[in-house]
């Protein structure tokens, strides 16, 4: 089995180094470069990465990684797509054909979004950019994913002992993303997956009104069946809620989510905070514990970086305080401590109970 691995680039000098390190053990790297004037190309192509310069206006990224789709060699077996500021973990391409059988055409394999001050992962989702060479085609300008394209059968196979950490360049700008999403609505109004992530993008930048808009409008939408994707509507709204200020509305919607997807983490979590915030101790420490017991595993809909470290047990520890359960209250307080080592107010915290 040959297996390449394939990239967009612009711009990314300082990550090529680990970039080419990490997909060593491909049979190719095939790098399509967008206009990088830091040295990008030469740095890949200096790698024995095989390079391209390409073009693409008006910019959208399905179009971008169907031309590096295109540049990778038609003797390639398997075709794995990789941003220069994400790492396959060691193992990758033994676990790869370990698990890849003759009847596979896309793999799913866990993919580590963002990270906590320690490493230790936070957002994690089911990454699924390892592919059949021939039969599949990048669709969406923003948060482009894999479609079939005239394949006579499409069989996802999910490989366990893959896993890719994104590791972003926070100074580069995304404030083109909202643009791209708007371009994929009108594109197809109907579609709810563009409108979610519209809507979704749109609270991320504190646009809060048009946010809570987008995300109602994506409700409507009869296709918008997904319940894990209409939770997460319905927590986002929710978030826009509180922000404005009205935290029982926020409450309320919680509660919606709640009822179509009782079992998501984030859900329980957030409806913790806010109880919190209404100093409604009882009731956001119940709410804590439910959200505790859930494990992180990566999701259709992305967790939630705030939840993943110690944030949410130093609300259990302050509710479970406020209710005079002082031991328990303690052990929450050196669970936060031992998620996040380091963190100011949650050593503070700690230290609170003598």
């Amino acid at each position: 089995m040959r297996v390449a691995i394939y990239a967009i680039a612009l711009n990314e000098i300082a990550h090529v180094p680990r970039f080419l390190a990490a997909c060593a053990d491909a049979d190719a790297i095939v790098a399509a470069d967008t206009g990088s004037t830091d040295g990008t190309r030469e740095a890949l192509r200096d790698g024995a990465a095989i390079t391209h310069s390409i073009t693409i206006r008006p910019w959208r990224f399905d179009d971008a990684r169907n031309v590096a789709l295109a540049l990778v060699p038609a003797d390639i077996d398997v075709c794995f797509a990789i941003d220069l500021d994400e790492m396959p973990g060691p193992g990758w391409r033994a676990a790869l054909e370990r698990a890849w059988t003759p009847e596979t055409t896309l793999g799913r394999y866990r993919h580590v979004a963002s990270h906590l001050p320690n490493g230790a992962p936070a957002v994690e989702m089911s990454g699924a950019r390892i592919h059949r060479r021939f039969g599949y085609r990048w669709r969406h300008p923003c948060h482009e994913i894999l479609v079939p394209d005239r394949l006579p059968a499409h069989k996802e196979t999910r490989l366990p002992n893959v896993r890719i950490d994104h590791w972003p360049d926070k100074t580069k700008s995304r404030s083109g993303y909202l643009e791209l999403l708007e371009a994929a609505v009108a594109e197809a109004p109907d579609e709810p997956r563009n409108l979610f992530l519209l809507g979704r993008d749109t609270v991320f930048a504190k646009r809060w009104d048009d946010g809570e808009a987008a995300l109602k409008r994506f409700l409507a939408l009869p296709a918008a069946r997904s319940a894990p994707h209409r939770a997460a509507a319905w927590r986002l709204i929710a978030r826009c809620r509180a922000e404005s200020g009205d935290l029982a509305e926020a409450v309320g919607c919680l509660r919606v989510g709640l009822r179509i997807a009782p079992g998501m983490r984030d859900l329980w979590l957030d409806l913790a905070d806010v109880l919190g915030r209404m100093e409604q101790w009882g009731e956001s420490y119940d709410a804590a514990r439910k959200g505790l017991a859930l494990k992180i595993a990566p999701a259709a809909v992305a967790n939630d970086h705030a939840h993943a470290g110690g944030a949410p047990f130093y609300r259990a520890s302050m509710a479970a305080r406020r209710l005079g359960l002082v031991e328990e209250a303690r052990a929450l307080a050196i669970e936060a401590d031992m998620k996040e080592p380091g963190h100011q107010r949650y050593q503070e915290h700690k230290r609170s109970f003598g």
